[in-house]
């Protein structure tokens, strides 16, 4: 809280409680201003990790379903030939 709303003066009286105190509240504002900009280094930190482990998961779900595709696509297609070739052998032709 600034010095004049906690009721010290700010006009510099003799005795310089005024000054002293806009001076302590002064090193206090930037102190906090410090560590608030620690605090948004760290977050933003965390932040790139996040986005990094989020990309590695699209790249696995991307490879997963390749593979997934992949593997439906070849098992459809051998039971479609095991399906023709059962029919053609039923029927007779060739």
């Amino acid at each position: 809280m600034p010095p004049e709303e906690n009721g010290s003066n700010n006009n510099g009286s003799s005795n310089g409680n005024g000054t002293n105190s806009w001076i302590m509240y002064q090193r206090l504002v930037l102190a906090e201003m410090e560590r608030h900009n620690e605090d948004i280094c760290t977050l933003k930190k965390d932040q790139n990790t996040q986005r990094t482990d989020f990309e590695v998961l699209k790249a696995k779900i991307l490879a997963y379903g390749l593979i997934g595709g992949t593997a439906a696509g070849l098992i459809t297609s051998a039971i479609i030939q095991l399906i023709l070739h059962f029919i053609i052998k039923a029927t007779g032709t060739s």
